[in-house]
């Protein structure tokens, strides 16, 4: 979704989901934002422990102050490109976002605000403009990225990622120094990683011999 984060409550990162789902209808989007600032801050107050958001709220109602606000900056950048035929917008889709983020166990939800784990989530907003035609953000382009107002095809695997972005499916993969490299598939738990957007989990965390490997969160975990 356009910077989406969107759950419901256990005590650990080894149950099933977080709750119950919350369900209901298509989101209409003029409400995305106060639903998605309610999922995300009761994930928040679910998952993680005080020390883990204590410096950014005082309690829920503060969290979903904060994300709302947030968030809405991006709805109305949306409504610009809905408004222009740039983009469109499925409400359904968005309710299976927030839905599966209910589901989804704290260890692999990890305070990971924009959701980028959960397919269901890249699917809300569609994108209408083609490669090579005029946009003005990213989240208009067709498989692709907005580059100097045009929109670019996002790279294939095997294809360098250090100037433009891989396609959904893929990851860039940073060589020791933090440089990017190429796309290819995510790496699997336990891989050697440099960052978590390589990872399958969306993580990279340190292990018990002190080596950085795909994994799940050690933050905001539940736990």
């Amino acid at each position: 979704m356009v910077a989406m984060a969107l759950g419901l409550g256990c005590n650990g990162g080894g149950c099933d989901g977080d709750g119950t789902g919350s369900g209901g209808g298509p989101i209409p989007l003029d409400q995305l934002g106060a639903e998605y600032a309610q999922a995300i801050c009761r994930k928040v107050f679910t998952c993680c422990d005080v020390a883990e958001y204590a410096a950014a709220f005082t309690d829920e109602a503060s969290c979903r102050a904060g994300f709302a606000t947030q968030f809405n900056d991006d709805v109305s950048n949306a409504q610009t490109d809905i408004a222009a035929g740039r983009l469109a917008y499925h409400g359904d889709r968005a309710r299976g976002c927030l839905d599966a983020l209910a589901a989804l166990p704290c260890a692999r939800w990890g305070g990971n605000q924009e959701l980028t784990g959960i397919p269901e989530c890249l699917q809300a907003f569609e994108p209408l403009v083609a490669p090579g035609d005029a946009c003005v953000r990213d989240a208009a382009c067709v498989a692709g990225y907005c580059q100097a107002g045009i929109c670019t095809a996002d790279v294939g695997l095997g294809e360098s990622c250090a100037v433009g972005s891989c396609r959904p499916e893929l990851s860039c993969i940073y060589d020791a120094s933090g440089k990017p490299t190429v796309c290819a598939q995510p790496l699997s738990d336990c891989a050697a990683c440099t960052f978590g957007s390589e990872c399958t989990s969306q993580f990279c965390v340190t292990n018990a011999a002190g080596a950085h490997v795909c994994g799940a969160s050690t933050f905001c975990n539940g736990v």
